[in-house]
């Protein structure tokens, strides 16, 4: 049996273009579910640190809410110390008006005292009972002296007391006030922190569903290319016999041994 040429050394266009538009198929499909495995290998990463980025937001919020409920505490503690610090410091004045008042009164009895003992001694020869009742109230009058200044060093005790508590109550009312703006300011973060990671995690969906297209996309690729691949070897095979069919006219012969030949 003769040796048939090949039906590509007389058109190699024919053969090698379709061949090639095959293989470059197949090429371009392998590449297509390559890049698909790494965008869906790419959008599991993002949808995990997008789960990161929810789960971060969660906790700055949780952790703003408890900061302003501290805030809220420490404020209601600044006010209850006020509060107590108005109270003492109201104290403080009344006790420093009754020591003004007991002192008033101590005077006023020693000044008594002095006029009775004074009065006394005129009427010494007359009044030795009256001698004896100036005396008792000159120190009555003392000790009403004694105890109006005690009472008066008491009321000025209360009095700087409640003007400790009163400053105490203003520095607990504004350290409440700024617990109570870091804790707006933290709830206020924590909420942005959870809306950028929902955004996030809403990205990293729409990015894994991207992969999966891209990845579905590169299978039917890969298919169409093995398809074109196989659709080129048939062609190949079917100018092949019609070139044998031709030459075979051409000599004269009719009959066709439809086997098939060795296909390099």
């Amino acid at each position: 049996m003769r040796a048939v040429p090949r039906l590509c050394e007389f058109y190699p266009g024919i053969c090698l273009t379709t061949e090639e538009k095959a293989r470059r198929n197949l090429s371009q499909g392998k590449k297509n579910l390559s890049q698909g495995k790494k965008n869906l290998s790419q959008g599991t990463k993002n949808l995990s640190q997008g789960k990161k980025n929810l789960s971060q937001g969660k906790k700055t919020l949780s952790q703003g809410k408890k900061n302003l409920s501290q805030g809220k505490k420490n404020l209601s503690q600044g006010k209850k110390n006020l509060s107590q610090g108005k109270n003492n410091l109201s104290q403080g004045k009344n006790n420093l008006s009754q020591g003004k008042n007991n002192l008033s009164q101590g005077k006023k009895n020693f000044s008594q005292g002095k006029k009775t003992l004074s009065h006394g001694k005129k009427n010494l020869s007359q009044g030795k009972k009256n001698l004896s009742r100036g005396k008792k109230n000159l120190s009555q009058g003392k000790k009403n002296l004694s105890q109006g200044k005690k009472n008066l060093s008491q009321g000025k005790k209360n009095l700087s007391q409640g003007k400790t508590n009163f400053n105490q109550g203003k520095k607990n009312l504004n350290q409440g006030k700024k617990n109570l703006s870091q804790g707006k300011k933290n709830l206020s973060q924590g909420k942005k922190n959870l809306s950028q990671g929902k955004k996030n995690f809403s990205q990293d969906k729409k990015t894994l569903s991207q992969g999966k297209k891209n990845f579905s996309q590169g299978k039917k690729n890969l298919s169409q290319g093995k398809k074109n691949l196989s659709q080129g070897n048939f062609f190949k095979i079917l100018f092949i016999y019609l070139f044998i069919f031709q030459q075979k006219r051409r000599n004269g012969e009719h009959e066709i041994d439809w086997k098939f030949p060795d296909v390099p």
